[in-house]
């Protein structure tokens, strides 16, 4: 049998679902624009079918080197997203994606991107209509990892408010 303070009104429980809520927004919203510390890759990626018709297009497997370049630097970035709408955003891509002593020209990244555009692995709508370039799988690595770190710190600041309210109930 629960003690007489133990017990929470209504309007407790809508005071700690209302905190809930709140930290949880707020922590989703903080956790899902910083960057990735990990990036999730499959061990059958070189596997999947629009990266083979990638390289297949291209004639090489360089272009898969290029696509998880992109997605470490996707995956890095605040926000998960590069703005290439100027000159100077398709430049600091470029520059971004020039690793290991292979330079990419602004020119081959913008064909790059249209050709990952085309195969479904960059955002579509989100390419054509503002010109950002976004990926569903990293996006959903940072939802999930959101997510995950909403709850907890949610359920933590209800936990927290729960145990002082019944402190304060305390005889």
């Amino acid at each position: 049998m629960k003690r007489k303070a133990d017990q929470l009104t209504e309007s407790e429980v809508a005071e700690l679902d209302e905190i809930y809520r709140n930290t949880y927004l707020d922590a989703y919203n903080e956790a899902f624009e910083k960057p990735l510390k990990f990036l999730h890759h499959d061990t059958d990626a070189h596997v999947d079918d629009e990266l083979r018709l990638i390289a297949s297009a291209c004639g090489s497997l360089e272009i898969y080197g290029k696509y998880w370049v992109l997605m470490e630097l996707l995956a890095s970035r605040r926000g998960h997203i590069y703005d290439v709408s100027t000159d100077l955003g398709w430049s600091f891509l470029a520059l971004d994606m020039s690793t290991c002593g292979v330079q990419i020209s602004v020119d081959e990244c913008k064909k790059l991107i249209e050709l990952l555009v085309e195969f479904n692995k960059i955002d579509r709508e989100v390419y054509n209509s503002r010109l950002h370039v976004v990926c569903s799988r990293v996006s959903r690595q940072a939802d999930r990892y959101a997510e995950e770190y909403a709850v907890s710190k949610a359920a933590g600041a209800k936990s927290a408010r729960k145990r002082a309210m019944l402190a304060e109930k305390e005889p």
